[in-house]
């Protein structure tokens, strides 16, 4: 039989009882050390936004890959990084909805707003060009994108983005956009300025803006280092005026063109009929003895400035071209009446007389 124990004994005993009951727990350093190693192993097992970035960019998106970058933007909704990766990934997809509905928090953001709204831009294009013909929605997704476009047109771009949205923009038959692109290429580009300036006055010109396009064409003539190509880019200014029904205009800037190309007699003679088409007829005349006194034995430059001469109300000044044109073909009959009738405008009966006396011996009967 166990002995019983004094309350003595018993008072004694508790205290051991107690101590001997507690848990015992583990030391701050061993809890730290725990802490180390199970962060190591998530480590192992769940990477960092970096780490999956990088992995991420170098893989083929997938459905895990979306789902895993969901999450993650879920999570740290403020990484606008993770916000353009995902978008990205997306766009491979050809989920291209969720990829700007996923890229629109980053529009704003200081470091990758301009990645963001390229982005943003792709996923526009893309999406309508995935649109198939003759559905009424491609239309206005394309519009969508027109709309997108010309508000980049204000955002600083390099030369080759400019140049790329300005081909976008004529795929999209913005005319006028392409003009503004074209322009501010020109301005970007020294070595192409010429070449781009000549472009925004073509599309200016489709766009039915013909003074835009003649100050495009003058400027691309006023860069242009090609004798030829200059020559070319003024006419095409001045056709662009005549287009906008600007012959006064026209005249004036071909005066302009003439005084500063001395040596183009194309513009010059372009600047003569010009004048005429004006009804500028003394000006004319005098821009067309300029241009006869570059080439005086010029049968047509002859006739023609005879025939201004003559709208000058000058016959005087007429009838030594018309004579001298007779003595190279004494046998054209109209030229003989046309000596005639100026001969008698400028008081020279006799000479009229020589020549309606001519016509009536070989059978003139006047023109038909």
């Amino acid at each position: 039989m166990r002995p019983r124990l004094t309350a003595a004994e018993v008072v004694a005993s508790k205290p051991a009882r107690r101590k001997r009951e507690r848990p015992s727990l583990a030391g701050a350093r061993l809890l730290v050390e725990f802490a180390f190693v199970l962060g190591a192993g998530l480590a192992a097992v769940f990477p960092t936004r970096q780490q999956y970035a990088e992995f991420a960019d170098d893989e083929s998106p997938n459905a895990y890959s979306i789902a895993y970058l969901h999450v993650l933007t879920r999570a740290d909704p403020q990484d606008m990084h993770l916000h353009l990766l995902y978008a990205r990934h997306l766009q491979a997809l050809g989920r291209f909805d969720d990829a700007l509905l996923a890229v629109d928090p980053v529009l704003d953001d200081a470091v990758l707003g301009a990645d963001a709204r390229d982005l943003r831009f792709e996923l526009l294009l893309a999406r309508a060009r995935a649109i198939p013909e003759g559905d009424p929605g491609r239309a206005i997704a394309f519009h969508s994108v027109a709309d997108e476009l010309a508000k980049m047109a204000e955002l600083p771009e390099n030369k080759d983005e400019l140049v790329h949205f300005a081909g976008l923009a004529v795929e999209l038959d913005e005319p006028l956009l392409a003009a503004k692109y074209y322009s501010r290429a020109a301005e970007s580009d020294q070595s192409h300025r010429s070449e781009y300036l000549a472009a925004a006055g073509k599309w200016l010109r489709a766009g039915g803006d013909g003074v835009g396009a003649a100050n495009a064409y003058k400027r691309a003539a006023e860069n242009e280092r090609s004798p030829e190509l200059a020559r070319q880019d003024r006419m095409l200014a001045l056709d662009a005026l005549l287009a906008d029904n600007r012959a006064g205009e026209a005249c004036d800037l071909a005066i302009s063109f003439s005084k500063a190309a001395p040596g183009d007699l194309g513009v010059l003679a372009r600047a003569v009929t010009l004048a005429s088409a004006a009804n500028r007829v003394l000006l004319a005349r005098d821009l067309g003895r300029t241009l006869l006194a570059t080439d005086p034995e010029n049968g047509e430059l002859m006739l023609g400035q005879a025939t201004r001469e003559l709208a000058a109300g000058d016959p005087a000044a007429a009838l030594p071209l018309i004579s001298k044109l007779r003595e190279r073909h004494p046998d054209d009959a109209k030229l003989r009446e046309l000596e005639a009738h100026v001969a008698e405008w400028s008081g020279k009966p006799e000479m009229a007389l020589d020549d309606w006396l001519w016509l009536l011996d070989h059978g003139y009967s006047g023109p038909r």
